[in-house]
């Protein structure tokens, strides 16, 4: 064979040579032996090997929804009912027999005047109290006059009178009354009490620090 022909088949080779080289190398880069990689949103690309951003177009519903999450209801104010509205006479438990009761002392009550042991009379507008929803203690037929400590105090031995009820006197015109009859001042959680046990006809009722004793125990009678 001639040397020019010869040189012709060998650059044919080369070429073909080169030609399959290059197809080898676009098989080697191409996606299907490329890993496959996920995302955490389970969306995968295939053809570089990297995870995929989801975009923000809706996707079909699963057939598996997520359960409903249950709302918590708010938490509702409690309803605490209000004490019920008491009247009637207030009897010294101590002495009942011999018929003691609280009153306002005199005949025609007005601020100022004293509370005070006296005998029970009856339906006497001087001796019916009214036990109220907000904790005071008013004359029934007299609802602006009010059981106070005399000057508003809450000290031991404070004498108890009859005032106007107002809303500035805060919790030193309310009272608790006890199961065992004690009348307690909300302010000075002192009781209201005969001093000495005193029973006589117009002794004037004061407060005395909690003790229990009969002389601060009473009875409410309708």
């Amino acid at each position: 064979m001639p040397n020019d022909e010869r040189k012709g088949v060998s650059a044919n080779i080369v070429v073909a040579v080169l030609g399959l080289l290059t197809a080898l190398v676009g098989l080697a880069s191409s996606p299907w032996w490329a890993p496959v990689i996920c995302s955490g949103t389970g969306i995968c690309d295939v053809s570089q090997g990297h995870p995929v951003q989801p975009d923000d177009s809706p996707s079909a519903p699963s057939s598996h929804p997520a359960p409903a999450t249950t709302r918590a209801k708010p938490p509702q104010p409690s309803k605490s009912a209000k004490p019920a509205v008491l009247q009637g006479t207030v009897i010294l438990s101590t002495v009942v027999p011999s018929g003691k009761c609280i009153a306002a002392k005199g005949s025609v009550p007005e601020s100022g005047t004293a509370v005070v042991v006296t005998d029970c009379v009856d339906r006497s507008a001087m001796q019916q109290w009214t036990f109220n929803g907000n904790g005071t203690i008013s004359l029934t037929n007299y609802r602006y006059l009010c059981i106070i400590p005399q000057g508003l105090r809450t000290r031991q031995g404070t004498p108890l009178e009859v005032q106007r009820c107002e809303d500035s006197n805060g919790d030193v015109q309310r009272w608790q009354v006890q199961p065992d009859g004690a009348i307690v001042n909300v302010a000075g959680n002192i009781c209201i009490d005969d001093p000495y046990g005193i029973v006589d006809n117009g002794t004037q009722l004061g407060l005395v620090q909690c003790q229990g004793g009969t002389a601060q125990q009473y009875k409410l009678v309708g």
